[in-house]
């Protein structure tokens, strides 16, 4: 799909990932979750470990970081929110967090997500949707239950060849043109990504709407895009948004080689579904982010 940028805006948070928990106009509600799994396939107290070694450390262990996701994810993931939706959970998207898990063959702590599943828990004038989502982990889908499934994620630390915003400035393919609230230029998301390093990371999470996820789903099922694989989620700096950290979305392909970025825009026809949260095609950036609106996040 196209660059499908959504550069999660989700600025790992620095020092201001603290004064998160503090915000007297939106102080996080952490509900008492015990139990439960994550949309990538993580046990809620594993997935809170993960968030905690962020939290305790949030300078990013390496100079490049992306994380990439397959087709069938993206496509089940999307069904089973729908599907809860549908059963009045009041599901209204996804949040993800940044983290960090050691890496069995460094013995490093290396950078990493948990992606987690969210519902409307009402009314907030202080946050940029107008409404607080708050995490839940109760899921009896079996494709989030089952290890070494299409539920994992894949983490890459160095840079593969398929993940083009570090090398390609031209952004070959690019034919996307609307310009919405998370739309960000091919150009403009790759300065994101080299503005990335060993740095520290300010912001902590970023929510975005089940709309957005649709949407990723119908650019990687287009009939005409036969070789999609999935998405691939960079680690980026954005200095047009205040220098904050953010995550880029841009869909793969497998042309010969798999997960090579797409940038391409397939339908580009706005729909009311996406008008709702006013975001859609190609790059996208700007997530509802903590710090600026921490209310009812639950990790760690």
């Amino acid at each position: 799909m196209k660059l499908t940028i959504l550069g999660i805006s989700c600025l790992v948070l620095t020092s201001l990932i603290f004064g998160c928990n503090n915000n007297s106009k939106n102080p996080q509600k952490k509900s008492p979750v015990t139990d439960g799994v994550t949309l990538n396939g993580v046990q809620h107290d594993i997935a809170d470990s993960l968030v905690a070694s962020f939290v305790d450390d949030n300078t990013s262990s390496d100079f490049r970081t992306n994380i990439w996701l397959s087709k069938p994810w993206v496509t089940s993931v999307y069904q089973i929110l729908s599907d809860e939706q549908k059963n009045n959970v009041g599901t209204d998207g996804f949040r993800i967090y940044f983290a960090k898990r050691l890496d069995a063959g460094t013995g490093k702590m290396r950078n990493t997500i948990v992606i987690v599943s969210t519902k409307n828990d009402g009314d907030d004038p202080h946050a940029e949707s107008g409404e607080d989502h708050l995490d839940y982990y109760e899921h009896t889908s079996d494709f989030l239950q089952r290890p070494n499934s299409d539920a994992s994620l894949n983490e890459d630390w160095v840079g593969s060849s398929g993940a083009t915003l570090y090398s390609d400035s031209t952004c070959t393919g690019d034919n996307c043109s609307v310009n919405t609230i998370n739309f960000i230029r091919c150009k403009d998301a790759y300065k994101a990504v080299q503005n990335f390093g060993k740095q520290t990371i300010n912001t902590y999470s970023e929510w975005f709407p089940i709309e957005l996820l649709e949407y990723l789903r119908d650019q990687l099922n287009d009939p005409l895009n036969k070789y999609a694989d999935g998405i691939r989620i960079y680690f980026a700096k954005n200095k047009a948004k205040k220098n904050r950290h953010s995550l880029i979305f841009v869909t793969t392909q497998n042309i010969g080689t798999p997960r090579q970025d797409n940038y391409a825009c397939y339908g580009q026809k706005l729909t009311e579904k996406y008008h709702h949260y006013n975001r859609m095609v190609g790059s996208n950036d700007n997530g509802e982010q903590c710090p600026n609106n921490c209310a009812v996040t639950t990790l760690p």
